[in-house]
């Protein structure tokens, strides 16, 4: 039980920690850089693709851990007085709200990069 008045604060830290650090993304206030947003190295390439590209990824995850709070408090609910189960769903619930995100993000990204290249070859075709 002691373990859970630890791990408990712990989780739901990680929580609001990913959710101060997508918040920016979400407002388009992260600039194109090495260290922090939805970095790829088609997001790297052009800011056209960084800012929408780091908007969705921020919205995504911020959905995905508002979702994972609201089934972590259920869990607790549920799953009370089981200690190991509770931990080891808390974390599982925790690492799946991190890393779904991605995958559409990423999907996103390449359809933001698809439709950027599709009005460039628009444009050139009527300048020539």
């Amino acid at each position: 039980m002691t373990e859970l008045y630890v791990l408990l604060p712990l989780i739901f830290g990680c929580y609001l920690l990913i959710i101060k650090v997508v918040l920016p993304m979400v407002r388009g206030h992260v600039a194109p850089n090495q260290g922090y947003g939805f970095r790829t190295p088609l997001t790297l390439s052009d800011e056209r693709i960084w800012y929408p590209a780091n908007r969705i990824a921020g919205r995504l995850m911020l959905g995905s851990s508002l979702i994972g709070i609201v089934v972590s408090i259920a869990l607790c609910v549920v799953l009370w007085g089981q200690d190991l189960v509770l931990i080891a769903a808390l974390c599982g619930v925790l690492l799946t709200a991190a890393i779904v995100p991605v995958l559409p993000a990423k999907i996103a990204t390449n359809r933001i990069a698809a439709g950027l290249k599709s009005e460039q070859e628009q444009t050139d075709k009527e300048r020539a």
